[in-house]
């Protein structure tokens, strides 16, 4: 196990000096949990910038990422290999109040697997990306714990307008002028075509949780928080019987099979390129994709080809129990 003072010395390259304990109120005890996740921090992100993997938080098996380059209110992080095993937690920890984006990037060959919870706490409740070219995998486990929005991709970069972007797959030290909103997916697809698949089943919050480690609330597969969007940018997408859950907000399925740019607007909301091929969207085995709430909560599918199979569905509209005489579904897209 490690030290207590290496631990302080490993957390203190953050953007501030503090303490361990002032930074996570870590509690350690004699006992050290075995397996952590498959988490390996590149050295892309400058100097004294990288990002930090602690394992083990509070004695629960959860990692805990510190560390980063913040630039205004986006924080980004790099990683050789990303992938969250069975029962385990991955939490980036947010020392910045003023951070609206954690961006996350996987510059190494292989997908990413998510089998655990992928979450966010600190200061702020910063939306969460995901960008690994190669293939993202969320497993029958696979939960979400942020207060923010969540985008996985497949693109090759995330633009911020005209001042440059944060690539996967040409990795360099991001830009002192990547402060302002991403503003588009650079896709510049790769042979075979990456996918990003959900099996998701998850049902109610393990104990490895951090943001609803003692709430009785219930989730279906991947879930963000109410009025929260989840985009699934590929490549292809296929909901192989995993579920995706926003209630009253936003789902966004889709992505290109040759290379081109998709546009990321102020409200999140996506614009595909005109005269660029579409990749497939496959729900299959049962899978679910639901927004229905109390009003609002729209789906939209940017695809080649969509197919339903196996009693799977697409689900927005007013809850059971739910909205009041003035309210107002979203659309179906």
């Amino acid at each position: 196990m490690l030290r207590r003072q290496q631990l302080e010395k490993r957390i203190n390259t953050t953007v501030r000096t503090i303490t361990l304990g002032s930074l996570l109120g870590l509690s350690l005890s004699k006992s050290v949990l075995a397996g952590p996740s498959n988490i390996v921090p590149d050295n892309t992100l400058g100097a004294g910038k990288n990002s930090i993997v602690t394992p083990n938080y509070q004695n629960k098996p959860i990692e805990v990422i510190t560390g980063g380059s913040q630039n205004g209110p986006n924080l980004f992080h790099s990683f050789t290999q990303f992938n969250v095993s069975t029962g385990r937690g991955a939490y980036f920890y947010i020392v910045n109040p003023s951070t609206a984006n954690v961006l996350v990037r996987v510059t190494g060959p292989n997908s990413s697997n998510i089998n655990g919870t992928l979450g966010t706490f600190g200061n702020a409740t910063p939306n969460l990306f995901l960008m690994n070219p190669n293939g993202i995998i969320f497993g029958a486990g696979a939960s979400l714990d942020l207060g923010g929005a969540f985008i996985a991709t497949t693109a090759n970069a995330i633009g911020f307008g005209t001042n440059g972007n944060f690539s996967a797959t040409q990795p360099q030290q991001p830009s002192a002028l990547l402060t302002i909103q991403p503003s588009a997916l650079f896709i510049n697809k790769l042979n075979p075509v990456p996918t990003i698949v959900n099996e998701s089943t998850a049902t109610s919050y393990a104990p490895n949780t951090i943001l609803n480690n003692n709430s009785n609330a219930s989730f279906n597969g991947l879930q963000v928080a109410n009025g929260q969007n989840l985009s699934l940018i590929g490549g292809d997408v296929s909901l192989q019987g995993g579920q995706i859950t926003a209630p009253g907000g936003s789902i966004q399925l889709g992505g290109l099979s040759s290379n081109g740019t998709i546009g990321i607007n102020s409200d999140g909301s996506l614009n595909y390129p005109t005269g660029v091929n579409l990749s497939n969207v496959t729900l299959s085995g049962g899978a679910q994709v639901n927004v229905a709430s109390g009003g609002a909560g729209s789906i939209t599918i940017n695809a080649n080809n969509v197919t339903l199979s196996g009693a799977s569905s697409l689900n927005a509209g007013i809850a059971s129990g739910q909205g009041n005489t003035n309210a107002q579904a979203g659309d179906i897209t």
